[in-house]
């Protein structure tokens, strides 16, 4: 593989997350979940004690969320390429939640901040790449509410 593959997948697999994290902030539940391999295996970082495998039970677990407005800032993602079919990532997610508003309104945020570490393992099928394997960590959890003067 040359150098200009390896950029390619690397940039094909971050643009996955990216492509992860506005279906998630725009509640397209079914586009998000096409995201993921049949087998995946998806862990949130709000549940690291409950895994949901598989494709169907992904999607049934993101229809499950109550309605509500999100933005996923996404960054720090590294990849690493196993093969040409094959890659791992490593990547931050900082997380600002509100009530589920009109689109014509903004939400006023929650007081929480949350900033959490995703490790990815990516596949290439005949469809493209999709997660296998999205297993996430909480790393800060920060109250607002708990700061003001």
């Amino acid at each position: 593989m040359n150098e200009l593959e390896e950029a390619a997948i690397g940039w094909a697999v971050t643009q996955l997350i990216y492509e992860a994290a506005v279906l998630t902030d725009g509640a397209e539940w079914e586009r998000l979940s096409e995201l993921f391999a049949v087998d995946a295996v998806l862990v949130r970082p709000t549940a690291v004690g409950a895994p949901i495998a598989g494709r169907s039970a992904i999607l049934a677990s993101f229809r499950a969320r109550p309605p509500r407005t999100s933005v996923h800032l996404v960054h720090n993602i590294f990849t690493t390429i196993i093969s040409a079919n094959e890659v791992t990532a490593v990547s931050r997610v900082t997380m600002f939640t509100g009530p589920a508003t009109p689109s014509s309104s903004p939400a006023l945020a929650d007081p929480a901040i949350m900033v959490a570490r995703f490790e990815d393992r990516v596949r290439r099928d005949s469809t493209g790449w999709r997660f296998a394997r999205r297993f996430g960590t909480m790393l800060i959890q920060h109250d607002v509410a708990a700061h003001r003067m």
